[in-house]
């Protein structure tokens, strides 16, 4: 809530938990369910359900193998990570950077979803940049 020219920082939370799959490693119809784009990605709603028709139908539609990230790789997020933090303003504080995922413990004073784009963009780069991934490569999940 905007008073006057002042931000009322109560209207988002004090941190966020933010979670980002990488490309290809939690399809639909997988035993451990899902949420999608369609209704079903808000709290309290219902999940897609397992059902191995849609696990392998999901499996046939991706062009390219799942991504997973190597020790180099892993290394290079946790490098933008600390970038984006720092050029942004985000107060960071924790890090996780597995092979199939990554957790980020932060605050910000922006949507979560601002947060997770911000990211997905910066780690994209830096590993093109550093020759990690070539330019083809799906990284993220959505």
């Amino acid at each position: 809530m905007v008073i006057g020219n002042e931000f009322d920082y109560n209207e988002l939370p004090l941190a966020y938990l933010i979670r980002v799959r990488t490309f290809g490693i939690w399809l639909h119809g997988d035993k451990r369910t899902s949420v999608d784009r369609h209704g079903k990605n808000k709290y309290g709603s219902s999940r897609v359900t397992a059902s191995n028709i849609l696990k392998t139908r999901m499996s046939k539609n991706i062009r390219v193998a799942a991504f997973f990230l190597n020790q180099k790789q892993r290394f290079c997020v946790e490098q933008a990570i600390l970038g984006v933090c720092r050029f942004r303003g985000y107060e960071l504080m924790a890090v996780n950077i597995r092979t199939n995922h990554f957790h980020v413990v932060l605050s910000a004073h922006c949507t979560p979803d601002r947060i997770v784009h911000a990211f997905k963009s910066y780690f994209t780069r830096a590993l093109r940049e550093e020759d990690l991934v070539t330019n083809e490569r799906n990284l993220w999940a959505r």
